[in-house]
């Protein structure tokens, strides 16, 4: 049993499995909605079945399942493994000969003096050059090497993969994630009651005791129907703390008691007061509405059975009989009213706001046109682990590439005439630059002792 789990410790094909398995699991997660529309899922499994057989699996809540904690883990334990052996065999290789590396150039050069000499220069030479001196000083071959960093860079990089790995199992115990929609001018007493679809009730506790209100908010448009930038001001209000005023956008977030609140997507709000028989207020408040495309119907349950169809046009034109929009923005913005009673259609009317319109045995008052917004609530204590993880890994690579592994080989051979030096440069890494770096070596040591180049 030890041996087998030594061999899947040192398995990159399983480390490299689980990792794949993990990354795939976590997108599928952040692009899937937790709240998928039942008749989306079922129009998808006859049109692309495949597709639906994923999205049944519920990503997002395998991925915040105790279950996936076993791939980062394994991932983990093939990390922390292969860091100790590293460290191990680099602290057996001490005080052994060093091996040249993997990629190799060699050059030549004719000394007029002894050999012993010729080795003499070439480690001054070296040395000047940031080489350290292995092995016996009066040989007349000499091995000197640099780049030690590099394999602290690679240390680096792995522990830095397994605070990624740490960041990754902390944000699936700790991941929390809700909705909450805010109607422009109503004030919301935030907790777990307050938000849609919450993946941890238990968490969104801490948000108690802060109000929160959408107290203004702008849409900004490109040929009236291309979003450019939409932002919301938040008023949050704290129990014996002054309110404070937040601007919102959908790449600036904001933090409410340890949470990111983000803007996801926004409607129009008009504010209706619905009365039957006798002025009986039947429905008083800001009904939530589509935004695309413009006339979109949204269904208003009405006591006794009836129901309205609310759409809105926020720049309204009239082409015949039809109702249009220019643009999205509420230049001129007319609400189109239906009142159906058994699902049949006993009235209509289109309403500007601070109109009111009699219709069948009820009347519709349109008083005024607000905004609603969609906003993203998390919280994630992974986030910081990661982020960590990730700058570690950024300077292990640095430091590893940066801090290329080199050995360099001088050979001297006595010669009637004077001695031949051969010079050997490798690298574990760039190839390409061993040739430049024996031909650099060769001409100094030529400049310096008068040589000639073989």
């Amino acid at each position: 049993m030890p041996g087998r789990l030594t061999t899947l410790l040192r398995s990159r094909r399983a480390a490299i499995a689980a990792m794949l398995t993990m990354a795939a699991v976590l997108a599928l997660a952040s692009l899937v909605p937790a709240d998928l529309d039942p008749g989306r899922l079922a129009t998808l499994r006859w049109r692309r079945p495949v597709l639906a057989r994923i999205l049944r699996l519920h990503p997002e809540r395998v991925a915040s399942s105790p279950l996936f904690l076993l791939l980062p883990g394994l991932v983990f334990a093939s990390t922390a493994f292969s860091i100790w052996e590293r460290v191990r065999r680099e602290r057996d290789r001490r005080g052994r000969p060093v091996a040249l590396e993997r990629f190799r150039a060699t050059a030549e050069l004719h000394l007029p003096g002894s050999a012993r000499d010729a080795i003499k220069e070439a480690r001054l030479e070296a040395r000047g050059s940031g080489y350290r001196l292995e092995g016996a000083a009066d040989s007349l071959v000499c091995v000197v090497s640099r780049g030690g960093v590099g394999f602290a860079g690679s240390i680096v990089f792995h522990v830095g993969l397994l605070v990624v790995l740490t960041g990754v199992a902390v944000s699936t115990v700790t991941r929390t994630n809700a909705e909450l929609l805010l109607a422009e001018g109503f004030p919301i007493a935030l907790g777990p009651e307050a938000v849609l679809h919450p993946t941890r009730q238990g968490a969104l506790e801490r948000l108690r005791g802060t109000t929160v209100a959408m107290r203004d908010f702008t849409a900004e448009f490109a040929r009236g129907f291309s979003p450019v930038d939409f932002g919301a001001v938040l008023e949050l209000t704290r129990a014996g703390a002054p309110p404070r005023a937040e601007v919102v956008r959908v790449n600036e977030p904001v933090w409410v008691n340890g949470f990111q609140l983000t803007l996801y997507r926004y409607g129009f709000a008009p504010e209706l007061t619905v009365t039957g028989r006798g002025g009986r207020v039947l429905t008083e408040g800001a009904a939530l509405l589509r935004v695309l495309p413009p006339g979109t119907e949204d269904g208003l349950a009405l006591p006794g059975g009836d129901e309205l169809q609310v759409a809105l046009y926020p720049d309204h034109e009239l082409r015949g009989a039809e109702s249009t929009s220019r643009s999205l923005a509420p230049v001129n913005p007319v609400l189109r009213v239906r009142w159906l009673t058994g699902g049949t259609e006993v009235a209509h009317a289109r309403l500007r706001p601070g109109e009111t319109a009699s219709l069948g045995t009820g009347r519709v008052t349109f008083a005024n046109l607000r905004y609603w917004a969609d906003f993203q609530l998390g919280r994630d204590l992974g986030l910081p682990w990661i982020a960590l993880g990730s700058a570690l890994i950024a300077l292990g690579l640095a430091l590893r590439f940066l801090f290329d592994p080199q050995v360099l080989r001088f050979e001297a051979t006595e010669l009637a005439d004077g001695c031949r030096l051969e010079i050997v440069a490798t690298s574990r890494y760039f190839p390409a630059l061993n040739e430049d770096r024996a031909e650099r070596l060769r001409a100094r040591l030529a400049a310096r002792t008068g040589g000639e180049t073989a």
